[in-house]
């Protein structure tokens, strides 16, 4: 079993391609031909001269062949919901009037059920990029998924454990920041300043702003998630101390003391022992992984 995302894409503004998805129980991509085709094969051929370039083959590659019947697939309404579906056909072309102004016209059957807007952040950071369709290469995302789908489906799709079950695939930004921010607080003995959160440094940016109470010497912070490496040298110019924390780790050691990396099994070992003043998404996450573990 494979797990994909979709970007949902219309070309009209009056027809919402969720909408289109939900009623048809399909998830799907554009690229219309002029001549309706007979098969995958044939469509293929009348996309390659009318359309041709990476973006459609990779796009038009994974809904015709690589996507199988029994894979999950996630898609996002404009509004930030997120949906999580199961293919349970093959490649069909509907070129229907909604369809066109959707611009879902590949398809492949699919029920979605609406999950809402906590989901995982590695499923979030495969949202990010601009391809058609990906697949999401993550075990944890996988697990997530699968346990996800179970519920909302009510059925008892089989979860292959991981070696480990990576707690930092399903954070999102605004979690890592949160864990950061507290873990600053809570070990460094430094000050929040709430209205940093939505500040930027003028030279460098940053999430948000410390303060050390004895001193009274500013701190500023740095986080990111997914697959984003972070290079302390980009921030020793920078005069004042500078927390660091990815959980992919850094390019280079900090040789400067003001420019600190934080680890990842130190901020990890944070989350599992702060569980009860942590956010109540963050402790939904990791009793999320409880139910996981025990679930296999």
């Amino acid at each position: 079993m494979a797990i994909w995302r979709v970007h949902l894409r219309p070309d009209s503004e009056d027809v919402d391609p969720v909408d289109i998805c939900l009623n048809q129980e399909v998830i799907g991509i554009g690229w219309r031909v002029t001549n309706k085709p007979k098969d995958r094969d044939e469509y293929w051929s009348f996309g390659e001269k009318e359309h041709g370039g990476i973006g459609w083959s990779r796009a038009t590659n994974a809904i015709c062949w690589r996507m199988a019947i029994d894979d999950l697939v996630w898609v996002r309404d404009f509004y930030g919901a997120y949906y999580l579906g199961r293919i349970t056909g093959e490649w069909e072309y509907r070129d229907s009037l909604d369809n066109l102004k959707a611009d879902i016209i590949n398809v492949r059957p699919c029920k979605l059920y609406r999950v809402g807007t906590r989901v995982a952040g590695k499923i979030i950071n495969c949202f990010r990029p601009s391809a058609t369709v990906q697949q999401i290469h993550d075990e944890t995302a996988e697990l997530f998924s699968i346990f996800v789908f179970n519920q909302l489906a009510g059925v008892s799709l089989k979860m292959v454990p991981p070696p480990s079950i990576d707690i930092f695939s399903l954070l999102s930004d605004t979690d890592l920041e949160d864990i950061v921010g507290l873990y600053l607080q809570f070990k460094k003995g430094l000050l929040f300043v709430p209205s940093s959160r939505s500040t930027q440094n003028s030279t460098l940016s940053h999430e948000y702003e410390l303060v050390d109470p004895k001193s009274g010497q500013p701190t500023y912070v740095q986080v990111k998630s997914g697959n984003s490496i972070l290079d302390p040298i980009e921030y020793y110019k920078f005069p004042h101390d500078f927390y660091l924390f990815s959980p992919a780790g850094y390019s280079n050691q900090s040789t400067q003391k003001h420019i600190i990396c934080l680890d990842r099994a130190e901020i990890e070992t944070f989350l599992l022992s702060a569980k009860s003043f942590l956010p109540l998404n963050v402790r939904a996450w990791l009793d999320m992984i409880d139910a996981l573990t025990k679930g296999i």
